[in-house]
């Protein structure tokens, strides 16, 4: 664990400290679209190089079936954080008073109430219970 700890620690050096000089360099001399295409190009290498690297692992039998997984509760979760960001995000450029601001903030009280009624009902709700 403490080599791969590491390892990660290091690459976040590396990354933060290569990242900007490699992006403006690449950005300057090929444009801003090839940034896009190395990044995209570095994850088909990584998910090529995990798929070889890393051990297959095999699920038990109970962590195979989704009747464990609350997708409706996570489902719940995700609408209320994105329509918060996004209601947020459109009150700051059109105003909290536009519709679009207000639907989505409506919009997220409303997933959230559902989230809640559903952590509170869920045998296995998407958050367990303290």
């Amino acid at each position: 664990r403490g080599g791969a700890l590491g390892i990660i620690a290091g690459s976040i050096g590396v990354g933060t400290a290569a990242g900007p000089i490699f992006g403006g360099v690449v950005g300057q001399y090929l444009g801003w679209n090839a940034l896009f295409w190395f990044t995209f190009l570095l994850a088909i290498m990584i998910v090529i190089g995990a798929y070889y690297a890393l051990p297959t692992i095999k699920p038990a039998e109970s962590v195979g079936s989704n009747k464990n997984f609350d997708f409706i509760g996570g489902l719940f979760l995700g609408l209320t954080v994105g329509l918060l960001l996004f209601g947020i995000t459109q009150g700051e450029t059109s105003g909290f008073s536009s519709f679009s601001s207000l639907t989505s903030l409506i919009g997220s009280v409303v997933a959230l109430v559902g989230f809640i009624w559903r952590m509170v009902t869920a045998e296995n709700p998407f958050v367990p219970r303290v």
